[in-house]
């Protein structure tokens, strides 16, 4: 597919009109357009096409939607309706008001091409831009950086599950890939074992079935990768992406020596490489404080000045595996944004950096971070906790964006118009 950037079209005369007449005071949508304007050029997205090639969908239209669709929450297929029928929608997406969308499946195609491409930062650096021009994001201002949780597609697996579902799926890989080998290396008895999801609920109630069971589960997945191992296997089985995650799972939770296969009283690898779902591999499973899941984690930095001119706008975002320790991305990513270096950065306990020898004339002397005492804001500090910031110990956003590890947050959905910005209402 190919582009054919015509520039940044205005809003048809009709629609506008319509809006105008039917909503006078407008609804966030269509602030939200008078307030940023298209935000999006079709040129930004020029590299992640063809030259030659069918005409896809401006690119800039697809990408206002995703903010849109995330903003109000919508799937995919609510978000392509939406376009069709919403008024609101076409006056912010500049359409007349016959034009006939687009399929949903659009959007799955496009989010792909952003992750495939590693140009996440087009959707939200042309946001942080816009605020720069307005005034409403300084350098040198106060910032906050927290993490959560971001859940996978799948469900959270015992062990004994995750080796069955992972031999299931990768019966079923095979199945599609090559079969013909599987016809003449499948066991018969593996269609009862595997034909339905492997399931907790599934299995036998009583302990000592339960040990005959992973001792069954156990022996399929070696007699399968023993017949995969013969000189006589094709290339692509032995290359088949389940093929080698259902090594990976069975290793990490049987131990065999020879013809034995026995199962392991515990994981054999930590929770940071134990792999939950074959349906997600990065996933992991993870703790904060009460929190358990399984999925990855959103470490967020928002601007908290306290000035009432200015929204409080997440300025960056990093999606990581979810065992990942906070402090580990927490320096790399509060200096990713030179242009936007704040005079005070607050934390969350568990994204302090460890504390190291600074320049003490530049530093406070109590939390030992490059800020003067009169920014600090450690309880110990002797200045008068009324002069001090808020505490920062929970962060408020909006998601805009998630797809694929994707997520793009802001607080822009209470802009107004340009002349007036009132502060947002914060989301926990």
């Amino acid at each position: 597919m190919s582009i054919n950037p015509h520039g940044l079209e205005p809003i048809p005369e009709e629609t506008r009109q319509l809006v105008q007449r039917l909503c006078p005071k407008g609804t966030m949508v269509t602030q939200l357009r008078d307030a940023l304007g298209p935000i999006y050029s079709d040129e930004s997205f020029a590299s992640l096409y063809a030259k030659e090639g069918r005409a896809a969908e401006a690119p800039w239209r697809l990408a206002l939607v995703m903010v849109l669709q995330a903003v109000e929450g919508l799937t995919d297929r609510q978000a392509a309706e939406a376009v069709r029928t919403r008024l609101d929608w076409l006056y912010a997406l500049a359409l007349p008001l016959d034009d006939p969308g687009f399929h949903y499946s659009i959007l799955t195609d496009f989010r792909q091409r952003v992750l495939a491409g590693q140009a996440q930062e087009l959707i939200l650096e042309p946001i942080l831009q816009l605020c720069r021009q307005r005034g409403w994001l300084k350098a040198r201002g106060k910032q906050r950086t927290d993490a959560t949780a971001v859940l996978t597609r799948g469900r959270a697996r015992s062990r004994l599950e995750s080796v069955g579902e992972s031999m299931r799926a990768a019966l079923n890989a095979l199945a599609k890939q090559e079969p013909v080998w599987v016809q003449a290396h499948l066991n018969p008895a593996w269609f009862e074992r595997y034909v339905h999801r492997f399931e907790l609920a599934r299995f036998p109630k009583a302990e000592t079935q339960r040990t005959l069971w992973r001792e069954q589960v156990g022996s399929d997945v070696g007699q399968l990768l023993a017949s995969i191992d013969e000189e006589s296997t094709p290339q692509a089985v032995r290359s088949e992406p389940s093929v080698t995650l259902v090594r990976q799972v069975f290793a990490q939770h049987y131990e065999q020596q020879g013809q034995q296969i026995r199962w392991r009283d515990g994981p054999a690898v930590s929770n940071e490489q134990r792999i939950v779902s074959p349906y997600d591999p990065q996933a992991r499973r993870s703790r904060k404080r009460d929190l358990v899941w399984l999925g990855y984690k959103v470490h967020l930095t928002e601007t908290c000045d306290q000035d009432p001119g200015c929204p409080h706008v997440i300025i960056h975002v990093e999606t990581t595996e979810a065992t990942l320790q906070d402090p580990a991305v927490c320096a790399a990513g509060w200096r990713r944004r030179d242009h936007l270096a704040s005079s005070a950065h607050h934390a969350t306990a568990a994204h302090a950096l460890p504390r190291v020898a600074q320049n003490t004339s530049t530093s406070c002397r109590h939390c030992r971070w490059p800020q003067s005492e009169t920014d600090c804001g450690s309880s110990a500090c002797s200045v008068p906790r009324s002069t001090q910031p808020p505490c920062a110990s929970e962060i408020t956003f909006r998601s805009l964006a998630r797809q694929g590890g994707l997520l793009i947050v802001s607080h822009l959905s209470s802009i107004s118009q340009q002349s007036h910005v009132s502060r947002p209402t914060d989301h926990s």
